[in-house]
C-alpha cells in the first residue's frame, strides 16, 4: 500500500501486514493446535446388544470389550452392517450405501485375514456407522495456504460386535471414533476420505480385538 503524505514530495510504503490478516492467522493456527490434539468421542447409539461391560477409554475416543470365549474367524460371517447416523450429515444416499459395503468388505477381509481356530464356535459380526464428518477440502486449502496446516479433520464413528452364532453371547464389542490424523494429509482435501480412512482402521481395530486377550 502507498501512503502520499501531502506537503512532500517523497513517497513511503506501509511494512506491517493489515491487523486483520494478522488476527485471521492467529486464530486458524489456534484451531489447527486445537483440532490437531482433538478426539472424536465413540457413540452410544443404542445398536449392540449390550453396553455394560465395555471399557473406554479416558478421551472418550474408544472403547472395548472382549470375553474369554473364543470364536472361530473362519467361520464368522459379517451379519449386518447399517448406517446409524442422526441427522443430516451431508452425506447423500448414494453415498451412504456405498460407505456401508465400503465398512462391510473391510470388515471381511480383516477377519479372512485372522488364523482359523476349529475348535471355537462360529460367529457373527454386526456392526454400525453412528458417527460420520466430511472433510472440507475448501477450508483445508484455504488453511494450508495461510498456515500451511490442513485444519478440518473429517473422520467417523462406529460401534462393531461380535456375537457367538450358537448362543448369541457378547463376545467382543469395540465403540470407537477417529479423525484423519495430519499424516494423512492429502485425505484432508477429499470430502469423504477421512470417513473411508476411519472405517478402514475401525474394520482392523475390531479384527485385532476379537484375537486380544480378554478384557480385564
Amino acid at each position: 500500500m502507498t501512503i502520499i503524505h501531502q506537503g512532500r514530495n517523497d513517497m513511503t510504503t506501509d511494512t506491517h501486514p493489515p491487523r486483520r490478516i494478522l488476527g485471521f492467522a492467529l486464530a486458524a493456527l489456534a484451531l489447527a493446535a486445537a483440532t490437531g490434539c482433538s478426539t472424536m468421542p465413540a457413540t452410544r447409539n443404542g445398536y449392540l446388544s449390550d453396553y455394560g461391560r465395555i471399557v473406554v477409554q479416558d478421551d472418550g475416543g474408544r472403547g472395548a470389550f472382549r470375553s474369554a470365549a473364543p470364536i472361530d474367524p473362519a467361520r464368522t460371517r459379517v451379519a449386518e452392517v447399517e448406517w446409524r447416523v442422526q441427522g443430516d450429515a451431508g452425506v447423500s444416499s448414494q453415498d451412504q450405501a456405498r460407505l456401508v459395503a465400503m465398512f462391510r468388505q473391510e470388515l471381511v477381509a480383516a477377519l479372512a485375514r485372522l488364523p482359523a481356530r476349529p475348535e471355537a464356535s462360529p460367529g457373527e459380526v454386526r456392526a454400525a456407522i453412528t458417527t460420520v464428518k466430511t472433510g472440507s477440502p475448501l477450508v483445508n486449502a484455504a488453511s494450508t495456504l495461510l498456515i500451511f496446516v490442513p485444519v478440518d479433520e473429517g473422520g467417523a464413528a462406529v460401534e462393531i460386535e461380535a456375537l457367538d452364532a450358537r448362543s448369541g453371547q457378547q463376545i467382543a464389542a469395540l465403540v470407537q471414533g477417529h479423525h484423519a490424523p495430519l499424516s494423512q494429509f492429502v485425505a484432508r482435501f477429499q470430502t469423504l476420505a477421512p470417513t473411508e480412512l476411519a472405517l478402514k482402521k475401525a474394520a482392523q481395530d475390531f479384527a485385532a480385538l476379537v484375537q486380544a486377550p480378554p478384557t480385564k
